[in-house]
């Protein structure tokens, strides 16, 4: 007898309660906070170069590497990009570790020694069958890892030290002096459990507690006569540690073939993102190859062009990067500031703190939670705040309509009622060089594809339901979204949609009914004021 009055199993002869599961009806369509979110490819000089992988400003130092100085390299200027973006408000970014095809990952091998002299630890490319394990460090650190092993002792029936099986691992930030992990702990036997029964094997003990090292087992016993078995005449633990260089990043000369490299590496990844960067690249091809990339990812794509160009200089680099679609917007700033990080005055590109300034603005939302995205981060509500700026070009008015034709936004001086700010001066995609359109405006880019991504996702939702399912459940999905980011001013009315804000049609396929539905709809953004005309007429 149970106090519990209904059952979950179908019932069907006996008397009876059964409880259904519950269902969810209330899906308002919200869109995802991915929009806080932001991907990079860039130099660093710490990170994993066989993946994609999720930073945030807590752990920045220890996952890419301190900055170094742009007047060293103007390669060092993706990590400055980086660091501005999170502290503007990027809740997180993605990145995508640019190296070239030389670059190589060896093991740290630890082996026995045969005598004292012997080193415990060395790098090879394979693991010998002389050593007694090998570690790879998938975050391929420039500046290398101190590791350490120990062996845990054990004791026979009558106390003497036996050969031990038992291993603890450590892995330590050479740069900070704290562990990189946890310590492993585990058995080099490949069947040993632990007492609730689950494997005790290394390999798979540290498997289970990250993705970024792996472990190799040769030999499955440590001899009592190993520097690293047991404890020192004083109880403390033996261990062997050595500072080891396994990583070669292998230059920093890039061939289009690394760049596609890292930009596939965001494609391949399962982490969600709102944004795409180049951490202020100067590099056409990877700059071009990225904003192909936004169209198939349909992702906005803030770049900066190089502050130290002329007018002239700026509209030939835009020209032959020949953009084509609304996704890319260009920022240009010809200002010469302070390093945040490293100290010195350099050109730094304005497209991180642009990305982070629209993540802060996206977390500001309504209660539909719903972003202002119709506001574009630019003018005076967002000025910039880098320290020692100094403008290197004054900017005359058909020089600024020079920018404009060809999609780019200056990053300027600009003096307003109570005083001058260098802001955003206009919000603009490339595609400004292409149309009149609305798909030349950065916040109607953005919005559209937030929309286009929303109703995708839900799309997915929707496969392999009946037919009649399907369509009302996207139906439904529309007209629940539409009118919620219409009342947070995405959506405007339209004389062209004859007073309405939008038109939504879902049918299925005249040519494949039973199998393809089909989703169209219009819509009327909200624009942006960029241009005003003010005339005064006197009056007698």
């Amino acid at each position: 007898m149970t106090a519990i009055a209904f059952s979950r199993d179908k019932i069907t002869y006996r008397s009876g309660v059964q409880l259904l599961s519950l269902v969810g009806a209330t899906n308002r369509g919200v869109l995802s906070n991915t929009d806080q979110i932001f991907a990079t490819v860039g130099r660093f000089e710490r990170g994993a170069i066989d993946r994609a992988f999720l930073i945030d400003e807590s752990v920045r130092a220890r996952m890419i590497g301190q900055p170094q100085s742009i007047l060293a390299s103007a390669l060092n200027e993706a990590h400055v990009q980086l660091y501005e973006a999170l502290d503007a408000g990027a809740y997180q970014a993605v990145v995508s570790r640019l190296v070239p095809a030389a670059a190589k990952l060896s093991l740290m091998v630890a082996t026995v020694p045969a005598t004292a002299d012997a080193p415990v630890w060395s790098v090879a490319d394979t693991l010998p069958a002389t050593a007694l394990i090998s570690v790879k460090h998938l975050e391929c650190f420039n500046d290398g890892v101190k590791i350490g092993i120990h062996a845990v002792e054990k004791t026979d029936d009558n106390g003497a030290a036996v050969a031990s099986s038992e291993i603890k691992l450590k892995l330590i930030d050479v740069a900070s002096g704290n562990d990189l992990f946890d310590e492993f702990q585990g058995s080099l036997i490949v069947t040993d459990k632990d007492e609730s029964g689950m494997s005790y094997y290394l390999p798979s003990i540290v498997s289970g507690l990250t993705e970024f090292v792996e472990v190799g087992v040769a030999k499955t016993s440590v001899d009592p006569a190993a520097p690293f078995y047991g404890l020192d005449s004083d109880g403390v633990e033996k261990w062997s540690y050595a500072t080891l260089n396994y990583f070669s990043e292998g230059g920093t000369t890039y061939a289009n073939a690394d760049y596609d490299t890292a930009i596939q590496r965001l494609w391949d990844t399962d982490i969600g993102y709102g944004y795409l960067h180049v951490g202020g690249s100067r590099n056409t091809a990877l700059i071009s190859k990225m904003a192909n990339f936004a169209y198939k990812v349909n992702k906005p794509f803030p770049f900066d062009v190089p502050g130290d160009l002329s007018v002239e200089g700026v509209v030939a680099f835009m020209k032959s990067l020949n953009l084509t679609t609304h996704y890319p917007v260009a920022y240009w700033m010809p200002v010469v500031s302070d390093d945040p990080i490293n100290g010195g005055k350099a050109y730094i590109g304005a497209s991180g703190l642009q990305i982070g300034m629209r993540c802060a603005r996206n977390a500001q939302t309504d209660a539909n939670n719903v972003a202002p995205k119709h506001y574009p981060v630019a003018g005076k509500a967002y000025p910039i705040g880098r320290t020692g700026m100094r403008q290197t070009v004054k900017l005359t008015d058909p020089q600024l309509d020079a920018l404009a034709k060809v999609g780019v936004n200056p990053v300027c001086y600009e003096v307003y009622n109570d005083g001058g700010l260098y802001v955003f001066r206009d919000s603009l995609t490339v595609a400004a060089a292409l149309t009149t359109g609305d798909k030349k405006l950065a916040s109607t880019a953005e919005m559209s594809a937030d929309v286009d991504t929303a109703i995708t996702s839900f799309g997915k939702e929707c496969l392999q339901k009946p037919m009649s399912v399907a369509l009302r459940d996207m139906k439904t999905y529309i007209e629940t979204l539409f009118p919620t980011l219409q009342a947070a001013e995405w959506f405007v009315p339209s004389d062209a949609l004859k007073g309405s804000a939008w038109t939504a049609t879902i049918v299925p396929n005249a040519r494949y009914p039973k199998e393809k539905m089909d989703v169209r709809y219009q819509i009327s953004y909200n624009g942006v004021a960029r241009i005003i005309t003010v005339g005064q007429t006197l009056s007698k």
